[in-house]
Order: C-alpha cells, then sequence, then structure tokens
C-alpha cells in the first residue's frame, strides 16, 4: 500500500527544496555533484524516487555531470577535467549547464501551467524531464516515466494509441482516465502492477522492472505530440501552495466584481475564501490548488460545509471547490455522485485565466 501521507510530505519538501526562483539561480555545483544528495539531480532522481523512479542510463540523463573518477574520460561525450556533458549542450561545462538549466526552467513552466505539449521537443531526457514535469506539475502527470509503461498504459483506455505517439499525448489519456477518488500514485501503481502481470502472462522468464525501493511506482520514458489543448494558466514564481492559493482566490473575486459588482463580492469573511452574496442566494467558493479536482473536493468539501454551517445569513446558500483544474468525464461523474448522495448544492468552478492580462 502506498502512504498518501509520507509521499506527499516528501513532494511538499521537494517543492519547497527547489521553487522556481532557486532553480533560476541554481549553480553547476548545486545541480549536480559528487557525493551530495542536496544536489538538483539528486534530489529528482533520488530523494523523490517514492514519486517515480527515474533510475537507470547513467548519469548523461542529466545532461552534464561530474566525473568520480577524474582519470577515467568518456568516449561518446564532451569533457573537462572535472566533468563529462552531452556534446550536443554545448562547446564547455559553462555553455552546456546554461543550456540545460534553461531548458529545465522551461519544463517546470510547462509542467506548472500543465501546457504539456511544449515539453515534447525540450531536448532532455525523457525520463529526466518527464519526471520534473510530474514533480513540479503536483502529479497531475501520473508518475510513469519508461516509455513501454507509459504506452501499455494508455493502451489501456485507447487501444488504437500508437507505440510512437508522443509521451504527452500518453499522458494526456491517462490525466483524462484517472477514476475519480483515488490518487495519481494509486493510479500508477495499480497501472504499473497490471502492464506487468500482462508482461509475465507473455513471458513467465521475464521479470518486471520494478522500481527500487518501493513496490509499484513506476520509472518511465517520455516523449511527446500534440493531441488537444488544455487550458492555459498563469505561471507562477514560487510552487508553495499559500502563494498559488492567494492568487486564485484573488483572481476570482475580481472576475465575480467585474461580472456582478464589488460590493456582491468578499475576500475571507469568517475563512471563506471568496462569497458571493446576490439578493436572493450567497455562493460560498472555497479555493484548493491540488493537481485533480476530485482531490480539490476531498481537501475542501468538509472545510466549506463548516462555513456555511456557521453562516448565520438566512439567504439560500451554495457551495463551489474552486480551483485551476479542467474537469476529467470521470470526475464531473464523482461530482454528480456527490450532489446526489449528500444532497448539497455544491458544484465546481473553474478558474481560467486569461494569459494576456
Amino acid at each position: 500500500m502506498i502512504d498518501e501521507s509520507i509521499v506527499q510530505e516528501r513532494l511538499k519538501s521537494f517543492l519547497e527544496r527547489w521553487p522556481i526562483s532557486k532553480v533560476e539561480e541554481m549553480k553547476l555545483s548545486e545541480y549536480v555533484n559528487v557525493g551530495n544528495p542536496e544536489t538538483f539531480v539528486q534530489s529528482v532522481e533520488t530523494y523523490t524516487r517514492r514519486l517515480g523512479s527515474i533510475k537507470g542510463q547513467g548519469s548523461i540523463k542529466f545532461g552534464i555531470y561530474k566525473r568520480k573518477n577524474k582519470r577515467k574520460l568518456p568516449k561518446r561525450f564532451n569533457y573537462d577535467n572535472e566533468y563529462n556533458w552531452d556534446r550536443k549542450f554545448g562547446k564547455n561545462r559553462n555553455a552546456a549547464f546554461k543550456n540545460i538549466k534553461s531548458m529545465i526552467l522551461n519544463t517546470i513552466k510547462a509542467a506548472n501551467n500543465y501546457e504539456f505539449s511544449k515539453i515534447e521537443d525540450i531536448p532532455l531526457n525523457p525520463l529526466f524531464k518527464w519526471k520534473i514535469a510530474s514533480l513540479y506539475s503536483g502529479l497531475r502527470i501520473c508518475p510513469i516515466f519508461k516509455r513501454e509503461t507509459l504506452w501499455q498504459s494508455a493502451k489501456k483506455f485507447d487501444n488504437d494509441i500508437e507505440k510512437d505517439s508522443p509521451y504527452y499525448i500518453l499522458h494526456e489519456i491517462l490525466i483524462e482516465n484517472k477514476p475519480a477518488g483515488i490518487s495519481p500514485l494509486q493510479f500508477a501503481d495499480e497501472l504499473y502492477n497490471e502492464v506487468s502481470e500482462a508482461k509475465n502472462s507473455g513471458n513467465k522468464k521475464t521479470k518486471p522492472q520494478r522500481a527500487k525501493g518501493r513496490k509499484g511506482i513506476n520509472k518511465d520514458n517520455g516523449d511527446d505530440r500534440g493531441k488537444k489543448k488544455k487550458q492555459k494558466r498563469k505561471g507562477f514564481s514560487s510552487y508553495e501552495a499559500n502563494q498559488k492559493h492567494d492568487f486564485l482566490r484573488d483572481y476570482l473575486a475580481q472576475q465575480l466584481r467585474e461580472k456582478y459588482g464589488s460590493t456582491y463580492v468578499e475576500v475571507e469573511e469568517n475563512y471563506v475564501d471568496v462569497k458571493l452574496k446576490l439578493k436572493n442566494e450567497i455562493v460560498f467558493y472555497e479555493i484548493k490548488t491540488a493537481s485533480y479536482v476530485d482531490e480539490c473536493f476531498k481537501q475542501g468539501l468538509g472545510q466549506v460545509i463548516g462555513y456555511v454551517y456557521r453562516d448565520e445569513d438566512k439567504r439560500k446558500k451554495k457551495i463551489k471547490i474552486a480551483s485551476d483544474c479542467e474537469l476529467t468525464s470521470n470526475e464531473k461523474d464523482y461530482i454528480k455522485f456527490l450532489q446526489k448522495l449528500i444532497n448539497l448544492p455544491i458544484d465546481y468552478e473553474q478558474i481560467i485565466i486569461n494569459e494576456n492580462e
């Protein structure tokens, strides 16, 4: 079983350790080094292994690495007295690292905005860049990175999907088909087990390549193309949940003021994120920052019901959980189930950010 609290704490800790502001200022010695578990690459590969393994392919998957044995020179890569690097990134270590860091930042920004198609052509190693995308999208990207496993998982939902389909297409199939009520980690675990069982039934001699140190969570590879467009979201200078929460809260409040007028909108009144006070009803908006709508409901439902219960206004009350996530078909069914089960006037509101603002 996956201990969600442990892995979510590990994700939170990683994002606090490596917000985009720190990545922007990152030096080569902070990116990769010998014997330092605090570097960016060690944080992505080892510290967050429970959030998906990318072991394999050697250190060159990071684009540049420091040699343990300075006298052991590579044959296929550029090198100097300390570092080896993929020659496509530059003629010297500084040029190579500058290009690699720029690509990592582009990957992070695209992942944060859920613009996964933009990651496809970034020439970083697929294992590495899609693990980064998963971490900085709050696991909107299901933590499966090896191409074969990713394709087999996507094929479960789209039997016609081609093996050489872009990685982001394969990931979007999983995003659309994640069952409501389970986390991306649980979903990845189930998919990995199904793929492994199918593989073993066809070839009993083949052992599943499990991620070391953890049952079930996948290692995987990535590559991409383009399919349907996802909603645009505004990029954030930090990935701390409270900053994103406050941005979405203020953005929604402004949208409501423009539509209804400022006198009808209250922010943080009695701890409610946003209240829309109309003549005959009050709408309570609870903002959540999870990467899936069903997660937002699980986090916010009890909280907002408490706010409504304590509110003494006699007007009719409605509840809306709000985030910048796009609803999947499974999540639409999940909300309908909740509405019927608890018989509450509750619904979902997607906050769509206008990038031109």
